[in-house]
């Protein structure tokens, strides 16, 4: 069982920049978890941190109960694969995927048929003398794949093992990465860009904001009850809206719109001290309808871009600074006058 548990960790680099700050954070075996957040986060770090590339200023590493925190990578059980395939071209598939057993005291027998083994597993049954430069690029990151996990590691590291490669094919090899950590039952951590991927394929989210956790959440509980404003912009593209809180609900003065309370989720809990009445309030894309420019509760906005999204479009409007997002089931036309009417809106502390 390959739990893996991080308690207080704090990474600072040479230059006094802070990577990590206060990072306490609990996986369970064979549990999916996604690392996801803006360029600078802490993403990165946190998951080379877990690998034991970077060493932590404070606090501890351990997996399945064992203290890692100063052991060396190679020491940690753990398979890891990087965004570039790192695929040895001078070598063939077998002896890329065979090479992490030269260190076992395996017969050349048993390496043998195990490096079988693990590709079929990936997909590749058939290709151990294929030469790196005859494979695309998916076939080149299944090979890694295969070196990750050959040696039976406790923990699976991802660091945006995905996203070199090209759509359809990216698709492809998430819906089978899920399926073989899963079927294999590997505990994996996946640093991803991509939200759509995170919330495609991970059993829960980590969301990290200038090296701190922001919310830790199953994809569904992130989505509709992101726990700060930053998150929902994030995650969601959420629309942010600064108001002030009044007797019957919330104010803004730059839309000129008032929304009653009952319209606005957790706004006992967002209401900040009595000397403030400023809140920022948060419009989820699938909160807000396109509706006709004159429609009563609708704030007037221009319409911006239409993409087609296979069953719907996506849309986006504008009103001065605030742009908002929604979708709609028919193509409105760029530059079209429209209304963008709220069903729900999120409340935090300004």
């Amino acid at each position: 069982m390959s739990a893996i548990s991080l308690r207080e960790l704090d990474v600072t680099f040479p230059d006094g920049t802070k990577g990590l700050q206060d990072i306490s954070l609990d996986i369970t075996p064979h549990e999916f978890v996604a690392l996801v957040g803006p360029s600078g986060s802490g993403k990165t770090t946190l998951l080379r941190t877990i690998a034991g590339f970077v060493h932590p200023s404070a606090g501890t590493v351990h997996v399945g109960g064992k203290d890692l925190t100063g052991v060396a990578p190679e020491n940690r059980g753990m398979g890891m694969v990087f965004q570039q395939h790192a695929v040895w071209p001078h070598m063939s598939v077998a002896d890329n995927v065979g090479y992490p057993l030269k260190f076992t005291k395996d017969s050349s027998q048993s390496r043998k048929e195990k490096v079988q083994r693990t590709l079929a597993l990936v997909g590749l049954d058939g290709f151990d003398q294929r030469r790196p430069s005859s494979l695309s690029g998916g076939q080149r990151q299944r090979v890694a794949l295969a070196r990750a996990i050959i040696a039976d590691p406790t923990v699976l590291l991802l660091d945006e093992a995905l996203s070199a490669l090209d759509e359809p094919l990216r698709d492809i090899l998430r819906r089978e990465l899920v399926a073989l950590t899963k079927r294999v039952g590997l505990t994996t951590v996946h640093v991803t860009h991509d939200r759509s991927e995170a919330l495609a394929i991970a059993d829960r989210i980590v969301v990290l904001q200038e090296g701190r956790i922001e919310q830790i959440a199953t994809p569904e509980d992130l989505l509709v009850r992101p726990q700060s404003a930053h998150v929902a912009a994030f995650i969601s593209d959420a629309t942010i809206i600064p108001a002030e809180l009044s007797a019957d609900g919330a104010h803004s003065q730059a839309l000129g719109m008032t929304w009653e309370s009952d319209m606005i989720e957790d706004f006992s809990s967002a209401t900040p001290s009595p000397s403030s009445t400023e809140v920022k309030l948060a419009l989820l894309p699938f909160d807000a309808q396109l509706v006709a420019a004159d429609t009563p509760g609708a704030i007037a906005a221009t319409l911006e871009s239409v993409l087609f999204e296979r069953d719907h479009f996506s849309i986006t409007a504008t009103n001065g600074d605030f742009t908002f997002r929604t979708t709609s089931t028919r193509r409105p036309a760029i530059g079209d006058s429209v209304g963008i009417k709220p069903h729900r809106l999120l409340s935090y502390p300004a």
